[in-house]
C-alpha cells in the first residue's frame, strides 16, 4: 500500500444520499477545520487524545492490521493510529480539500495510509476487507445514519471490531453548534439509544456504549488538573448524562 489519494468518483451515486451538501460543507470548511473556537483555538489537542484513545481501546487498534476511518477530514486521527499502532490505515472522506491537508500530515508515514473520496452511505470495499472501522463526528453529516453505520460493519471481516463516536446534543456547547449550525442539526438525530440501535441493526455484537465527558483542553499547565477533574467527573452519574461525546462500539458477528 503505498500514501496518497486515490479519489475516484467524487459523487459515487446520489440517490439516498446527501453528498453533495457534506461536499460543499467541508470544501468551505477545510482552510480553517483546524481551528475552532469550540476547540478553544485547535482541534490537535489533549481532549482529541481522549477520544482517540477511546476509540483505538474499542477497535482494539493495537491488534489490527488494517483500519478504515470514514470522515478522515484533515487526518488528525490517521496521524495517531500510524504513529502509535503496527495497523495499515485507509482514510475516506467526501471533502478532496480536507483529504489534500491530510495527505500533508501524513507525508512522514508514506507507504502506510491510503486516502480516498466515498461516500459513506455507499462505501467502495468489499465485504470483510479490514479488520477494523470507525468513523468519528460522521453520522450527524449523514442522510441516513443507520446505513452508513451498517457499511461500516459490512467492509470489517467476521470478528472485527467497529465504533461510531458522535456528539451529544445535550451537552451546552454541542446544544449551541448543532442549533445554529445547519450542517450540524441533524445532531439532534442521535442519542445513546439510536446509537445502540443502529449498531445491532448493523449486525454488531456485544454492543457497548461509552459516555466521554472532559474539561478544556487548555491551558497545558494545567492538563494534570483537567485529567483529575475528568476521573471525578466520570464517576457522578448524572454528569455522565451531559457527556460530550458517545461512542458506541461492537464487533462483526
Amino acid at each position: 500500500m503505498t500514501g496518497g489519494r486515490s479519489p475516484g468518483d467524487p459523487v459515487p451515486g446520489e440517490r439516498d444520499s446527501n453528498v453533495r451538501e457534506q461536499i460543499a460543507h467541508y470544501e468551505r470548511m477545510a482552510a480553517g477545520f483546524d481551528r475552532s473556537v469550540w476547540s478553544l483555538g485547535r482541534r490537535d489537542n489533549r481532549n482529541h487524545l481522549v477520544k482517540i484513545s477511546a476509540i483505538a481501546r474499542a477497535i482494539a487498534a493495537q491488534g489490527s492490521r488494517r483500519i478504515l476511518e470514514v470522515g478522515a477530514g484533515t487526518g488528525l486521527h490517521a496521524r495517531w493510529i500510524l504513529e502509535n499502532t503496527p495497523a495499515e490505515y485507509v482514510g475516506v472522506d467526501v471533502s478532496e480539500a480536507m483529504l489534500a491537508i491530510a495527505t500533508r500530515r501524513l507525508a512522514p508515514h508514506a507507504g502506510r495510509f491510503r486516502l480516498g473520496i466515498a461516500d459513506a452511505h455507499r462505501l467502495p470495499f468489499p465485504d470483510g476487507s479490514f479488520d477494523a472501522a470507525f468513523c468519528s463526528g460522521t453520522l450527524h453529516h449523514l442522510a441516513d445514519p443507520g446505513r452508513g453505520l451498517a457499511e461500516l460493519a459490512r467492509v470489517v471481516r467476521p470478528g472485527g471490531r467497529v465504533a461510531a463516536m458522535e456528539p451529544n446534543w445535550k451537552f451546552p456547547s454541542v446544544l449551541l453548534v448543532s442549533a445554529f449550525t445547519k450542517a450540524e442539526r441533524n445532531a439532534f438525530k442521535i442519542n445513546g439509544a439510536s446509537l445502540a440501535r443502529w449498531a445491532s441493526g448493523a449486525g454488531l455484537a456485544g454492543v457497548r456504549l461509552e459516555r466521554l465527558l472532559y474539561t478544556p483542553p487548555s491551558p497545558r499547565a494545567l492538563e494534570r488538573i483537567w485529567d483529575r477533574a475528568d476521573a471525578l467527573a466520570a464517576r457522578v452519574p448524572g454528569l455522565r448524562r451531559l457527556s460530550i461525546m458517545l461512542l458506541v462500539s461492537g464487533r462483526r458477528a
